[in-house]
This record gives C-alpha cells, structure tokens and sequence, in this order.
C-alpha cells in the first residue's frame, strides 16, 4: 500500500511539474516571410549601372527598403519608431556583385497571433571581386532590436538554414565593421 501510495504521489508530482513547465515556458519562436518579389518598386534609374529602391512589407511593424545600385543589393531596415538603417552589405561582404534571394525570414515569438521578430535571415549571393564567376550563396542573419546589424554570416554547408535559424534565436551581437 505504502508503495503504490509512493507511485501516485510520484505521477501528480511529474504531471503537476510537466504542467507547471508548460504553462510558464516561452512560446516556441516560429518563422514569417517577405517575398521579395512582392515589394512596391519606388524609383528606377536605368543609367551608369542602374538603381532601384523597392518598398517591402516586414513584420512586426519592420519594414525593409531594397536597394539595388551597380548590381550591388543592399537592405535598409525600418524599425517600428520609423528608423531606418542601412546594412552596408556590399562593403560588409567584399564589395563584389551581389543580389539577395527571394525571401527573408522573420524569426520570433507569435503572441496575439502577431510575430514579434527579433532576427531575420536573408540569402546573399556575393562574388568575389579578384575571380567572378559563380557567386557564394550566404545566409545572413540580421539582429532586429535597437539599431539593426549584422550578426551572422552562415557560409554554404550542410545544414545551412538550420544552422542560420540557430544563430537567429540565440544570443545575438553585432559583427564587428571592418
């Protein structure tokens, strides 16, 4: 009797715990996307390399600019309070031509049905300036709160986007600018 009274005791303990840890662990960070495909062309200038800047929808009340000057793509993100910071990429990853994927990713936690990003992942495509040619395909995670950087570069490799995912939901910092 003793026994069985000790296995009860033992399975409302595991089960209150397991409850307890359910309802107090922080919701499991999921991802958005922007199609890039989709953002609103503001301006375009077809002379001495080309230029445009298209408006793109975010999350979380993040919105992006992409800029596109003499085949060099950069990202300005705009915070929710309306700041706007530029990435610097061309200069950040080697100054060859370069372009971004289709999509970036919004990592975060959902609350009230709304992503609240605190990174996000955008593929870049960068040559090398000393040998064109084929390009590298990066994945760059950007840190989202206060000012906007760069905290990640995930060369191409096995597990690439899992990879990039894990060092958007850790602990992020800034890369240092050259």
């Amino acid at each position: 009797m003793k026994q069985s009274l000790i296995h009860v005791v033992s399975a409302a303990g595991l089960l209150l715990s397991g409850l307890f840890s359910a309802a107090f662990a922080e919701p499991a960070r999921e991802s958005r996307y922007t199609n890039l495909k989709e953002c609103r062309l503001v301006e375009s200038q077809e002379d001495e390399g080309g230029y445009s800047l298209s408006s793109c929808a975010g999350h979380g009340g993040y919105k992006l600019d992409v800029v596109d000057a003499d085949a060099r793509e950069n990202i300005f993100v705009i915070t929710p309070k309306g700041q706007k910071q530029s990435l610097q990429l061309p200069s950040r990853m080697g100054g060859g031509f370069s372009s971004l994927g289709d999509t970036i990713e919004w990592r975060g936690r959902v609350e009230g049905g709304t992503l609240h990003p605190t990174a996000m992942i955008a593929r870049y495509r960068v040559e090398d300036p000393s040998g064109p040619g084929r390009p590298t395909s990066y994945l760059l995670v950007i840190s989202l709160p206060g000012k906007p950087c760069l905290a990640a570069e995930i060369a191409p490799g096995p597990n690439q986007n899992e990879r990039a995912r894990a060092a958007a939901d850790g602990k992020l910092y800034c890369l240092p600018e050259d």
